[in-house]
């Protein structure tokens, strides 16, 4: 890994500080899955992949971080940071076996594309505030925008051939722009003979991320030596659907498959996927920041 940053920090009067940093990292000799071969495996009684597990990309990430921050004074303590950054590599998951290998393991360059969790924009606004009565309040608010998406042939096996890696919400913004490029790869001839089904123009690819939790807690002196600090929060306080989700493989949380809506090829909706970029998780899952609004009360004891 070989990183460098350039970073400026500045004072404004007595408890405020601004500060501007430059980040840059280039991973190398990152591992890959790559198919080299097939062979008969009586196993599974049919042919199999032999994979090559080979250190031989890269990943990429740029940041600009800029933030102010207003140093605890007067019972308050207030952040705010923005970073624009862009992340790149050759792998969705880099955990073996490699659900999805390159769609040509003889040009590895095919493979760059943004990482499924590439964020441009994320905003995090945070601070404390002490009430009257020892209460203290420290709310963080998280906004983002959405993530990519791979776009996937319809029998899940790889992604479209033509397109880059996640091109959903990168190379393509709306489903009106995917069918164009769908349509003339059609007019084509399709991926090796196989056409490909249309999406609703209303697709989606991603969805930008909108989160407050807030912790609300008091201190109590049991004694002269202990102390128990009770603890309540709301993770999502506005509750807001955030389309998110849990695996490296799609991450976007919407349906990233063309999934044709029916497979008789005589039937015109054989050439309908209308599935396609419809949400599928929310972020979080069940719990946790950006999931449905829930709450967690705790007390922690320090003696």
């Amino acid at each position: 890994m070989q990183q460098w940053n350039l970073g400026f920090q500045r004072q404004i009067g007595s408890d405020l500080v601004a500060r501007a940093d430059y980040v840059h990292n280039l991973g190398t000799h990152f591992i890959i899955g790559r198919t080299i071969a097939t062979v008969f495996n009586p196993v599974v009684g049919g042919p199999d992949r032999i994979v090559n597990l080979e250190s031989s990309v890269n990943t990429h990430y740029d940041g600009l971080l800029l933030s102010l921050e207003k140093r605890f004074s007067n019972g308050t303590q207030v952040r705010a940071a923005y970073t624009l950054s862009k992340a790149f590599s050759y792998a969705n998951d880099d955990q073996i076996p490699f659900a999805y290998g390159p769609v040509d393991p003889t040009n590895l360059k095919l493979e760059k594309g943004p990482t499924p969790n590439d964020q441009r924009h994320r905003l995090v606004m945070s601070g404390t505030i002490e009430l009257p009565a020892g209460i203290r309040l420290s709310p963080i608010w998280t906004m983002a925008s959405a993530v990519p998406m791979d776009i996937m042939m319809p029998d899940a096996s790889t992604r479209v051939p033509a397109f880059q890696r996640n091109a959903g919400g990168r190379q393509f913004k709306t489903g009106a722009e995917l069918n164009a490029f769908l349509s003339g790869l059609n007019a084509s001839g399709g991926v090796n003979g196989t056409l490909l089904p249309l999406v609703d123009e209303s697709a989606r690819f991603g969805d930008r991320f909108d989160a407050l939790d807030l912790r609300v807690s008091k201190s109590f002196e049991v004694g002269k030596e202990r102390r128990i600090e009770m603890i309540a929060e709301c993770f999502n306080v506005f509750n807001v659907t955030n389309i998110l989700g849990v695996s490296t493989t799609n991450y976007s949380g919407f349906s990233n498959v063309l999934v044709r809506d029916s497979d008789d090829p005589a039937d015109p909706a054989y050439l309908r996927s209308s599935r396609f970029g419809q949400p599928v998780t929310t972020a979080g899952g069940v719990f946790g920041s950006g999931g449905p609004r829930a709450f967690q009360f705790g007390a922690r004891i320090t003696f």
